[in-house]
């Protein structure tokens, strides 16, 4: 196939995008269409060709999501407009994509360099995200004129929505852009007489058409707004107590005449119309009750209710409007306010449906069910009964919990990154079944046995068979079991319970923990069953797994047999113990004759052993006075030397004084006669004869063993064995200390030594 666009291009993955249609993908050169053997530029940002495009996979809601290399994941619909990016400002472990899965086409795998990433297409429970980088989090979300309005602690943001095409808004592939003319902390979107009021930390807005329109700032920041008995105004409550704001032709206006009599942060306000008042709620002072003038213009008088008037504390107290009646939502539940008796009191069906929760938010959706929002998750109850969305624990924004229940395939909650979006109609049908499986099985006080790798096989019926275990040493009592579910999700929060039949009496308490340890178990027969539990309450079948501990070789039966025969073999010993003791003392009698017999040759031994002893202090003594003989004579050498040396250099030099040619003569004559003195050998031989008598003939033996060593090289070996030094033999032997080191060197290569070799050692250590 010739495609001259693909040309020195790395595609790194093709995907059907529909009507004999390929999308192609490249690493640097962004994306193509493939279709009649041509290649044609599909549109696609910048920033996408930048990330490098290393894997792709189309997904069933008809996006395809891009593996990049360094911007992580990017979700693209067919005009190639980037819907979403999931990477680690949002949550991905790591931004290097290896590859994608589309598993069922809504759950999407996908292989990173550290770790795997799962996201859940086609879960109930989705996350929309206004911006496409970074963790925003979310306070408020309005659906409008078609467009779904999310505020965040950076601004408001709008996206396109086609309630016919799309019914679930989080399938929506349109894109969320950033309302102009409002920045900052937006804190809430309300929806009155056909307007949108925005609560903001500066001041009051109107949303209308995809813009912002800034109305006031007196009061400061303004949390929330209400619609008044009088047509078109609304009270807001603000950072200083309350305003009202005025519809007219040209928009809101504040009304400067209201009397604003509390200058307090005021976060919820509702109005109660049949008793003529305003209530609104301070997070640490009270619950305040406005009454009002019958024209509703003027707050006539101001009640603070605290803890003196009924309520739990005076702390974390808020209020709302349900089904026409006023409720405070305390630290210890729901109450109301009893007009007659003027207190606070525990709302009885409130409390007999929740109790003593700690309610922070709610609201009323249009099938009657009653929205809350607790410090950690949020739940709604219907018709007596009461269910909580686990999956969202502790995802909420703290202290500014919101719930926006459009409808029931629709429902928006605030989070601490980006709008949570739940599908109630999907969640309730959820057909999942929870189903637990162990993922290793080990054995061992190191867990160094594997018995179990996780690969469970199943039979026509669905049930799982395990691999008979392998036969275990007695030693082996000790054993690990881990196991999963295969709710994927964290948020998932799924429970399990086990327990050890033939060790455990009853059933454990249901934990969040994957793994339980069994050690020193006694030997039996064993069975370890496992279940688990969803948020929902929805158990799992039981799944098992049998083993056994071995008795040790004492605990068996061939034991037994080996503990009877070894008492009739010790009754047999008890009768042969008389003819032991006997034997005892004949051989006692016959050891102390032994005894005796030794010392008797110790006596023997010990007398030989002094004559060798007296006998080798006395040739000691003989070797030491030969030695004394022979250190005598080298020394009387060594002087005889040293002297006709010293008289033989005088006469040098008084023969030089001399002018006489005839008294030179005569010098020259004595010095001939030294000389020859020098060369003679007879003190020589004398002392080679004690030399040989003190060294065990030495100088015979080794004549014997090297015939080709002279009597200078003798005499070089005896006096090497006398450990001389240089100086001295060269003074014996009458020649320098060059001399000395030259017949050294004659006498080592006529004894074949090498250079490795010591002489010295040699000669030493010859025998």
């Amino acid at each position: 196939m010739n495609l001259p666009a693909l040309n020195n291009t790395v595609v790194t993955a093709a995907v059907d995008y529909g009507k004999d249609t390929t999308l192609i993908i490249t690493m640097r050169n962004g994306l193509y269409l493939l279709s009649d053997m041509r290649a044609v530029p599909f549109p696609v940002k910048n920033e996408v060709k930048e990330a490098q495009i290393y894997s792709a996979t189309a997904t069933a809601n008809g996006r395809f999501a891009l593996g990049t290399v360094n911007g992580g994941i990017y979700f693209i619909n067919k005009k190639g407009d980037v819907v979403s990016q999931y990477s680690t400002d949002n949550g991905l472990q790591n931004n290097n994509v290896r590859a994608l899965l589309a598993n069922d086409g809504y759950n999407l795998w996908a292989a990173l360099d550290e770790g795997v990433a799962l996201i859940q297409f086609n879960s109930p429970i989705q996350r929309i995200t206004p911006t496409l980088k970074g963790r925003t989090a979310t306070y408020a979300s309005l659906v409008y004129n078609n467009r779904l309005l999310v505020g965040t602690s950076t601004g408001l943001y709008e996206a396109i929505i086609d309630s016919f095409k799309t019914p679930d808004f989080s399938q929506s592939q349109s894109l969320f852009t950033k309302v102009p003319h409002i920045d900052g902390q937006v804190w809430s979107l309300n929806l009155l007489h056909n307007k949108v009021l925005i609560g903001h930390h500066d001041g009051a807005f109107e949303y209308h058409s995809a813009s912002a329109r800034y109305i006031t700032r007196l009061g400061g920041g303004y949390w929330l707004y209400r619609a008044a008995r009088r047509q078109g105004s609304y009270i807001a409550g603000t950072y200083q107590g309350l305003q009202q704001l005025i519809a007219t032709a040209k928009g809101f206006q504040s009304d400067s005449s209201f009397n604003n009599l509390l200058k307090e942060t005021l976060r919820f306000v509702e109005i109660d119309e049949i008793n003529n008042t305003i209530w609104a709620s301070h997070p640490n002072r009270g619950v305040y009750m406005f009454t009002m003038s019958k024209d509703f213009q003027k707050v006539t008088s101001v009640s603070l209710l605290t803890d003196k008037h009924g309520l739990p504390s005076f702390k974390n107290n808020y209020v709302f409007r349900i089904n026409q009646t006023i409720v405070i939502c305390t630290e210890e539940g729901i109450y109301e306010y009893d007009t007659l008796n003027k207190v606070c009191r525990p709302s009885k069906m409130y409390q007999q449906l929740l109790g003593k929760i700690s309610i922070k938010y709610l609201t009323q959706d249009s099938n009657n069910r009653m929205w809350f929002a607790t410090d950690k998750t949020v739940g709604y109850f219907k018709d007596q009964k009461v269910h909580f969305i686990q999956e969202i624990e502790d995802l909420l924004v703290p202290g500014f919990e919101h719930i926006y229940p459009y409808n029931d395939q629709n429902i928006f909650i605030g989070s601490t990154n980006g709008i949570l979006h739940i599908n109630l109609e999907k969640y309730a049908r959820q057909t999942s079944k929870l189903q637990v499986s162990f993922s290793k099985i080990t054995a061992g006080s190191n867990n160094d046995s594997l018995l179990f790798d996780g690969f469970q096989a199943a039979d026509s019926k669905g049930n799982i068979s395990f691999a008979q275990p392998p036969q275990l040493s007695a030693k082996i009592n000790s054993f690990r079991f881990e196991f999963t579910s295969n709710q994927y999700n964290p948020t998932a929060k799924v429970q399990y319970q086990y327990k050890l039949e033939g060790f455990d009496t009853e059933w454990s308490t249901w934990s969040e923990k994957k793994e339980k340890d069994y050690t020193n178990l006694p030997h039996g027969k064993y069975r370890f069953l496992l279940k688990g539990k969803d948020v929902a309450n929805n158990e799992s079948a039981i799944v098992a797994y049998s083993f056994d501990v071995p008795p040790h070789w004492h605990q068996t039966v061939w034991a037994k047999i080996f503990y009877a025969i070894l008492a009739i073999g010790l009754a047999i010993a008890l009768t042969k113990i008389h003819q032991y003791r006997i034997a005892k003392q004949k051989q006692k009698f016959e050891k102390e004759e032994a005894q005796l017999k030794y010392l008797h040759e110790l006596e023997l031994e010990h007398s030989e052993k002094e004559i060798i002893k007296l006998q080798k202090e006395q040739l000691e003594a003989e070797m030491q006075f030969k030695n004394k003989e022979l250190a005598a004579a080298t020394m009387h050498l060594y002087k005889r030397g040293k002297l006709l040396n010293k008289i033989k250099e005088d006469l040098l030099l008084a023969t030089r004084a001399l002018q006489d040619t005839g008294e030179k003569k005569d010098f020259i004559k004595l010095l001939k006669l030294i000389a020859e003195e020098e060369k003679r050998d007879g003190d020589w031989e004398q002392f080679a004869i004690h030399f040989d008598t003190v060294h065990n003939k030495f100088l015979q033996r080794i004549k014997k063993t090297y015939p080709t060593l002279t009597p200078t090289d003798l005499k070089m070996c005896a006096y090497m064995k006398m450990n001389l030094s240089t100086k001295e033999i060269a003074q014996l032997m009458n020649i320098t200390i060059k001399g000395v080191e030259v017949s050294k060197y004659r006498l080592r290569k006529k004894l074949s030594l090498s250079q490795d070799n010591s002489l010295t050692a040699f000669i030493n250590d010859f025998s």
